[in-house]
């Protein structure tokens, strides 16, 4: 990819064929702030440092603000970027190079006069976002999630699994993924992809009716999210495991 700034290189990794195909609303947001991203540490009116740029114009790259915000999250949860709030706007920071390499240089037109001493190198440009994106990450290193995390996530999103099965799978693999066998980083994304290959696998058919989440009820067995109410002389709100059994064939077969 070209820009009026240089290039920016797109990684050929397993992370991105899954942020690809899992993702693709935040792989888009993450394309636009590469592009964006200040590669030179030269003057800029905005006090721009490397890696930097603003965001914010949702609606120029076709997104609504609910899109926006929510792929911005995601992008910060997976430690590809940081963002702060200024007075010019939101400025967001790409924090390494695993998806994108935005070709920093320390200045496109150096100054002949200028002491090679008081230059600043590109690799050490490039060494010390490196260092900010590994400190982050050391900051916040995965963790598989407990069976009541997984519950309340998959009750949320209004998903059909079987939990259990999900961590007794992943705990054997070692919470790994793909052929290249790399160490999981967003248990939801995979969550997601157990749910899209699972459909597939049992020929759920397109448009089958799911019940969604109750909001503000819990479930009177075991306090998950309700996704169903018993009428009667009281009303009763139940969980997936926990609806009668009629109901339960009625709408996951």
């Amino acid at each position: 990819m070209a820009s009026n700034e240089g290039f920016i290189k797109l990684m050929r990794t397993e992370e991105v064929v899954q942020m690809v195909s899992e993702d693709p609303m935040a792989f888009s947001l993450l394309t636009i702030i590469a592009w964006r991203a200040k590669r030179t540490s030269d003057y800029n009116r905005h006090n721009l440092q490397v890696g930097e740029c603003l965001l914010g114009d949702y609606e120029n790259y076709g997104m609504s603000r609910s899109q926006y915000r929510s792929a911005c999250g995601r992008l910060v949860d997976r430690l590809l970027i940081s963002k702060k709030k200024t007075n010019k706007g939101l400025v967001v920071k790409l924090l390494d190079s695993r998806i994108y390499d935005i070709n920093i240089e320390d200045n496109r037109h150096p100054i002949a006069s200028q002491s090679p001493a008081n230059r600043q190198p590109i690799a050490t440009i490039k060494n010390e976002r490196m260092k900010e994106g590994k400190e982050v990450y050391k900051k916040k290193t995965f963790q598989k999630p407990t069976i009541e995390e997984l519950k309340l996530y998959v009750a949320e999103a209004g998903y059909t699994i079987n939990c259990q099965a999900f961590l007794d799978f992943y705990d054997s693999k070692g919470w790994v993924i793909g052929k290249s066998q790399s160490p999981m980083k967003d248990w939801k994304a995979a969550v997601r992809t157990w749910v899209r290959m699972d459909s597939t696998k049992t020929g759920q058919q397109a448009g089958k009716i799911r019940l969604l989440p109750l909001p503000g009820k819990t479930c009177c067995k075991c306090g998950m999210p309700a996704i169903h109410k018993t009428s009667g002389n009281f009303d009763n709100y139940y969980c997936q495991e926990h609806m009668p059994q009629k109901i339960k064939e009625k709408y996951y077969g």
